[in-house]
């Protein structure tokens, strides 16, 4: 597999998705969308003041970073530091277009930040950060008058579904789903042991009989379906704007909540163990629409030791990853490498073993994995409920690597990340 050339493009985000299109007011305020990898990759339609911040969760944050593109009447654009000082600030007349889209892309490595023109592959603005900013979100936003329409380069695809229950099925690998939805109510969910309703399953609503309620309902057979929590969830979903969700299925229990939230607004424990293997996605009840499914994203790793972050809501997380050797994956306590925080390298050490670090600096388990990463793409579940870590391999009924921690900790973020002559591709489910 050659390195980094193969896999990096366009700064560093590929473009093998969908567009996916927001329209913003003429008051400034930040929506907020995940962020991955270290580029964001967008075209904007404003007569001025197309406006960016990047966060370490779903709201403003310290630290953060903001971008001003045409800002000061459309004369100016700025990268600016926790709301206070420009770090760097530049004159750019007529860059945007209320008549037009223009392409722009914005990347982090390191502390330094660069926003450059579609096209181009040199910035028209950089700075350096005086500390990093792990940023897990993006918000976007126009004002001072104007209003915007964004274009968000999508690693994933978009799905349709109509206005009539009907789960469309994907295949369901790891423990966690987490996805964004546009709709106005009736999220319908089902997990299965196949491509179809089984016998048993359950189904997660979210803002289901008329907007007003979520609830997880068990069924079995003849009997009457039993709704095993239902909860109120006024104003959880928006028929103009994606919404985050996540449903963790790990240890026969139900949990389900909203993106940047680790806490879920519902849970429960299933009467009796469902082997899942798909998932159903719906509207229905006369509400249309749109999920992107975080899974489904192919995220390029460079050969360079520094993690992408993504919050963790379960217990399991599932990966594909293809490359030659060294697939690291981190758990941390923050979007940021943190001095409590496990370490599992896959294909370390010339490809020839594979480990559990704790800390950065004590290894407490190394097995030999001879020639464990090809290239090719396989596929791992790393479960560490209670500090029992088990790492294995999907079709493996065992793991392949354990180490119990006498001193368990909160995991709330998993990174990932290649190096040592490395590239990587990932798709997870976290």
């Amino acid at each position: 597999m050659e390195c980094c050339e193969q896999l990096m493009f366009d700064y560093g985000i590929q473009n093998n998705g969908e567009v996916i299109e927001y329209e913003t007011g003429d008051e400034k305020l930040y929506k907020f969308q995940p962020l991955f990898g270290n580029t964001l990759r967008f075209s904007v339609k404003a007569a001025h003041d197309c406006h960016l911040a990047f966060t370490t969760g779903a709201a403003e944050t310290e630290p953060m970073f903001e971008i001003f593109i045409a800002a000061w009447e459309g004369t100016a654009s700025a990268i600016r530091f926790n709301k206070g000082d420009d770090l760097a600030k530049e004159e750019t007349p007529e860059i945007l277009s209320d008549g037009e889209f223009r392409e722009f892309w914005v990347t982090r490595t390191d502390n330094q930040v660069t926003v450059g023109k579609g096209g181009d592959s040199s910035p028209f603005l950089s700075a350096e950060l005086p500390e990093p900013v792990p940023a897990t979100h993006f918000g976007y936003s126009t004002g001072y008058g104007a209003t915007g329409t964004f274009q968000f380069f999508s690693e994933a695809p978009i799905h349709q579904t109509g206005d009539e229950k009907q789960y469309r099925f994907r295949p369901f690998f790891g423990k966690t789903l987490r996805f964004m939805v546009k709709a106005a109510h009736d999220c319908h969910l089902a997990f299965t042991s196949a491509d179809s309703e089984t016998d048993p399953m359950f189904e997660v609503f979210i803002s289901a009989w008329e907007g007003d309620y979520s609830a997880i309902r068990f069924r079995k057979g003849e009997e009457e379906p039993d709704d095993l929590v239902k909860v109120g969830s006024t104003g959880y979903l928006d028929e103009a704007e994606f919404r985050e969700f996540w449903v963790a299925t790990d240890h026969d229990e139900v949990r389900v909540g909203k993106g940047g939230e680790f806490e879920p607004f519902m849970s429960c424990a299933l009467p009796e163990p469902v082997v899942t293997s798909h998932f159903g996605f719906s509207t229905g009840y006369g509400a249309t629409g749109s999920f992107i499914f975080f899974h489904e994203r192919q995220v390029p790793t460079p050969d360079k030791l520094q993690y992408n972050f993504e919050p963790m809501y379960g217990d399991t997380v599932t990966f594909n990853v293809a490359c030659d050797h060294d697939a690291h994956v981190s758990f941390t306590t923050a979007a940021q490498e943190t001095p409590l925080m496990y370490e599992i390298f896959i294909g370390g050490w010339e490809n020839q073993h594979s480990a559990i670090r704790k800390s950065k600096e004590t290894t407490v388990a190394k097995v030999d994995t001879p020639d464990e990463c090809c290239g090719g793409e396989k596929t791992y579940w790393i479960n560490i409920r209670g500090g029992d870590i088990r790492v294995g391999r999907a079709g493996e009924a065992d793991h392949f690597m354990q180490w119990q921690d006498p001193e368990p900790f909160k995991v709330t973020h998993v990174g990932y990340c290649t190096g040592w002559g490395a590239c990587g591709q990932w798709k997870l489910n976290v």
